[in-house]
C-alpha cells in the first residue's frame, strides 16, 4: 500500500533537508573539515603589485606577502607610509620595493625592464607583431 501523499511529501523533505544537517553541529564542522589540510603558502619567487599599500588592506595584503617571501611593489600616494612600510619589513622573508604614485601614471624606478622581443610574442607592450 502506497503512503498518503502528504507523508510521500514529508519523507522527500527529511531526506533532503537531512543531510545538511550534520554540517550545522559540531560534529559536522570538524568532520567537513578533516579533508582539508592547513594552506602553508610560500610565495618565494613571486612578483607582487600591490596598490593602496599606505593603509588597509593593501598594507595589509603587502605585509603577508613580504612575510611569506614574495617580492612585493607597494604602491602609495605617502611616501612616509611607504618609507615605514619598508623599514617595518626589513627583516622579513621577501623585499618590498616602495612606488609613490600619481593620479596620472606610476614613476619608472617600479618598472622592470622589458622582455626581450622575439617572433612568437611580437612586442613586449602590445603583443602584435613587428
Amino acid at each position: 500500500m502506497a503512503e498518503p501523499p502528504f507523508l510521500q511529501a514529508l519523507i522527500k523533505s527529511a531526506n533532503f533537508y537531512g543531510r545538511f544537517a550534520p554540517s550545522f553541529t559540531r560534529v559536522g564542522y570538524v568532520a567537513r573539515g578533516l579533508p582539508f589540510k592547513p594552506v602553508r603558502a610560500d610565495y618565494t619567487g613571486q612578483i607582487w603589485l600591490v596598490t593602496g599599500a599606505t593603509g588597509g588592506l593593501g598594507r595589509a595584503a603587502a605585509l603577508k606577502g613580504v612575510r611569506k617571501g614574495a617580492t612585493v611593489y607597494a604602491v602609495g600616494r605617502n611616501v612616509a607610509a611607504l618609507d615605514s612600510l619598508k623599514a617595518g619589513t626589513a627583516s622579513e622573508k621577501g623585499t618590498i620595493i616602495p612606488c609613490r604614485s600619481s593620479a596620472r601614471f606610476l614613476p619608472r624606478s617600479c618598472a622592470t625592464k622589458p622582455r626581450a622581443r622575439t617572433p612568437s610574442t611580437g612586442s613586449p607592450r602590445t603583443g602584435r607583431p613587428k
